[in-house]
């Protein structure tokens, strides 16, 4: 049981490091690797980079299209605000005009 349980605390050590031991062993593993084998790697990992930057890509024009569509909704808000404005601001002066027009004895 003892052995098990210091092979396992040996395994976690692997990973317990500092980032120069870290650097060390990656070098050491990168430099014990065939060039075919370090190139299989470097094209797997800039067709993951590419993806993942396409990826990025779509989330960036999606959200920009979202945004231009946002600010064209508070824009057409804002239109319509000034138009109901417009309206009321219409009809109180039609209203007082009308009232006015009463005033002085004329029908309307």
């Amino acid at each position: 049981m003892a052995d098990i349980h210091h092979s396992h605390h040996h395994k976690d050590g692997i990973w317990n490091t500092n980032n120069n031991e870290e650097r060390q062993r990656i070098k050491e593993f990168w430099l014990q690797l065939g060039e075919e084998e370090q190139q299989s790697l470097v094209k797997f990992e800039k067709k993951a980079v590419l993806k993942k930057m396409k990826e990025q890509q779509k989330h960036s024009c999606l959200y920009s299209f979202l945004k231009m569509i946002e600010r064209l909704a508070e824009c057409r808000m804002q239109r319509e605000k000034e138009a109901t404005n417009k309206q009321r601001d219409y009809k109180e002066y039609d209203d007082e005009y009308e009232d006015d027009y009463k005033e002085d004895g004329e029908e309307v």
